[in-house]
């Protein structure tokens, strides 16, 4: 049996190739010092200080200037090395759709950046990440009843037998996890660099907007994503999914999840950075 409880971990798209910059912001941004109160727009919210677990960065790890640069990839995970808290990462367009010679770019995507987490952190003891068999960069653990969902999600349309395969891969996935540990989840959240409505993602948002708003349909359901700019919004017009946008680059993203109490489950999030200070933060809840 999973117990519920909170959850805070960050979240991160594009960004990290000036290593100096990043080593910084990333060592001042998890070493928990933080004590700001989360308060929602109504004034309520989960309270407390928050306190990241983790760190997933959802690509890309490269610029579109580096046209998937070997070096390109070593400055993210060395800047990403400098987290406190374990670093996950996912790719993204620069990191081999984008690429002169995609399948080269993304061997080096999987070869410098897809086990991140297993080169400078210990083993976490609160959870256990799991790898899809067919697809490595796919990752996922069950965590205070929360189900994490890492996808390699970018979009690649001038390969469509690519997109196929790794579509279905996806949704295989995601099903999967759902029901292995469905009497443990209160809440999915999946994780991915391009949009659910993105023309070449829609068997994906098909089939796992089918399962909302029917056999998951009790359950608050969270796609993260890279956007240009922090917002949410509803998928599918089912209000318990929901769509969660993470700036480019900037700012890195403060999300807070709670499975117990009042209101839960209940998601929060906020400008990291403005952690300590009177900032603004944002909730959703079932």
């Amino acid at each position: 049996m999973e117990f519920g409880g909170r959850v805070d971990f960050y979240l991160m798209a594009d960004g990290g190739n000036n290593v100096d910059f990043w080593t910084e912001t990333l060592t001042n941004l998890t070493t928990g010092t933080t004590t700001a109160g989360a308060v929602g727009p109504d004034g309520g919210g989960i309270g407390g200080g928050w306190k990241g677990k983790f760190l997933v960065h959802l690509g890309s790890a490269t610029r579109d200037v580096d046209d998937c640069d070997p070096d390109a990839y070593l400055r993210t995970r060395e800047s990403l090395s400098a987290s406190l808290v374990p670093a996950y990462s996912l790719p993204g367009n620069n990191d081999y759709p984008l690429c002169d010679s995609p399948v080269n770019g993304f061997e080096l995507y999987m070869d410098r950046m897809t086990n991140i987490n297993l080169a400078y952190w210990d083993v976490p003891k609160e959870y256990d990440v799991k790898r899809q068999a067919s697809r490595q960069e796919n990752f996922s653990f069950l965590y205070r009843r929360i189900l994490f969902v890492g996808l390699n999600m970018v979009s690649n349309i001038a390969d469509e037998w690519e997109t196929s395969i790794r579509l279905q891969d996806n949704i295989e996935w995601v099903i999967e996890n759902v029901e292995a540990y469905w009497e443990n989840v209160d809440v999915l959240f999946l994780m991915g660099y391009g949009r659910l409505l993105a023309t070449e993602n829609i068997p994906f948002y098909d089939a796992i907007v089918s399962k909302a708003n029917s056999e998951w349909s009790d359950r608050l359901i969270v796609y993260a994503r890279r956007a240009s700019m922090m917002d949410t919004d509803i998928v599918g017009g089912n209000e318990n999914f929901i769509e969660l946008r993470v700036g480019a680059e900037w700012p890195i993203m403060e999300v807070s999840v709670r499975t117990r109490g009042k209101d839960a489950p209940i998601m929060e999030y906020r400008e990291a950075l403005l952690a300590g200070e009177e900032d603004d933060d944002h909730e959703e809840d079932v």
